[in-house]
């Protein structure tokens, strides 16, 4: 997964049910700080796994902890109006 210019990169987002997964995550924002936080019922929702915030230019592999099948939105707890879909299937 990609941020870059305030906004994740779309895409197909995709990871395995029931099974720990990586994110690769590449903050391509220089100096300004992004994480992927997994939401359960839309971005306002409960989050069932975050990630470091850190600040761009940088890269992490983040570890997610096993899902169920379904579609998740994701955020930035910096910018929350940064959003994505995960589909854990």
């Amino acid at each position: 997964m990609v941020a870059e210019n305030r906004a994740f990169a779309a895409g197909d987002h995709v990871a395995p049910a029931d099974k720990a997964f990586t994110i690769n995550f590449e903050n391509k924002d220089a100096g300004i700080p992004h994480n992927i936080s997994i939401r359960d019922g839309g971005a306002s929702g409960p989050a069932l796994w975050t990630g470091e915030i850190f600040p761009g230019v940088a890269s992490r592999v983040y570890q997610v902890t096993p899902l169920k099948a379904a579609t998740y939105t994701f955020i930035c707890d910096v910018h929350p109006t940064m959003t994505g879909t995960l589909v854990v299937k």
